[in-house]
């Protein structure tokens, strides 16, 4: 006899891989170390990050150390450490989705491969960890569900906010499942960029929660299926994806004492429909963009106003004649001036 049947057809609107973290032993020209090394100590002592360009990539050098890497350099879309250290890989690099989406995956690692020319001559990176996820309708998790899930792992974390579960954590890296409400999450960092391609699927309804199932794996993973380079992984996301699905699967409950016999629930079974390569979706950066001029227009907004009411003035044309001369007095104080810290800004901001 089978338990606590509930139809529900899950359906996939989105589904593809959120990060991607990588590795080159070695390639760096030896210059680049005393550069960096020079770099990194101007910064912490001007506390002002610099600016340089990676071929076609406009990045930052940061004054802080990234993980283990000495040296971390940072663009819109990829954080990348770099270490002089024999006992570590020269370049770790983490390739966000935002790349991924303007890119597609395979596009977003040789862009990447471009970029990192200007640092040395590399070969193919060695996959370190991969986030691999399907956006999802038509099913979502609760507190019930955790005793029908069959799996290895030894930590199972349900998330609950305002009496909602929000999110279902299990395992640890490197094998971890995240269960998230995603569109709760992008309302609560006000990042509303991937609707576009929710938009775009014919399975999307906009009246529903989207939740997000989302697997991170990492190097000892990757190791019982084959998988060194970054090119072996790119033919094996499918499988991992499979291997993931099983080795941590929604049962429906039955009589039987030995969970591992229970049938797996259908909802899961339509997760193997998954496609992690893709095509570029360029619209997530520009709908992104407008959400952050959305951002500052409101910040400045509520700026402007205080500042109204303070030297009691209501009209915004009043209220901008009467800021400007006190900004640059504020700014010449600072040995300062608007127009360098706007130049620094587009600097710093990237794209």
């Amino acid at each position: 006899m089978i338990r606590g049947i509930v139809k529900m057809t899950l359906r996939i609107i989105n589904s593809g891989v959120d990060t991607l973290v990588l590795s080159f032993k070695e390639g760096t020209n030896p210059s680049w170390f005393e550069c960096l090394e020079e770099a990194k100590n101007w910064v912490n002592e001007n506390h002002m990050e610099i600016p340089i360009l990676l071929g076609p990539e406009k990045a930052i050098i940061t004054g802080g150390n990234w993980t283990k890497w000495r040296y971390h350099i940072r663009t819109t879309d990829y954080n990348i450490g770099v270490s002089p250290s024999k006992k570590l890989p020269q370049i770790y690099a983490q390739i966000n989705s935002g790349a991924i989406y303007a890119h597609s995956l395979i596009g977003a690692y040789h862009y990447l491969k471009l970029i990192l020319e200007t640092l040395g001559n590399y070969p193919e990176a060695k996959a370190s960890r991969v986030d691999q996820f399907c956006d999802i309708q038509g099913w979502q998790p609760s507190l019930k569900d955790i005793d029908r899930f069959v799996t290895r792992a030894v930590l199972v974390k349900p998330v609950i906010e305002n009496g909602k579960l929000t999110s279902l954590n299990l395992g640890a890296f490197p094998f971890y499942l995240r269960i998230y409400n995603k569109r709760a999450e992008m309302r609560k960092k006000g990042k509303e960029e991937l609707k576009v391609v929710w938009e775009s699927s014919p399975n999307y309804n906009v009246d529903e929660e989207v939740w997000r199932i989302e697997f991170e794996m990492g190097r000892d993973v990757f190791g019982s299926t084959g998988i060194n380079y970054v090119p072996d992984l790119f033919r094996q996301l499918l499988p991992l994806w499979l291997m993931a699905l099983n080795w941590c699967s929604l049962r429906i409950q039955t009589r039987n004492k030995q969970r591992s016999r229970w049938p797996v629930d259908p909802a899961w079974l339509a997760l193997e429909a998954a496609d992690f390569l893709g095509d570029p979706v360029p619209a997530v950066r520009e709908r992104k963009k407008k959400g952050d001029i959305i951002k500052i227009l409101a910040g400045t907004g509520g700026y402007l106003s205080s500042f109204g009411r303070e030297i009691g003035v209501i009209d915004l044309k009043t209220v901008l004649r009467e800021i400007e001369p006190q900004l640059i007095e504020y700014y010449a104080s600072k040995d300062d001036t608007f127009e360098w810290r706007v130049r620094e800004k587009i600097d710093l901001l990237l794209r």
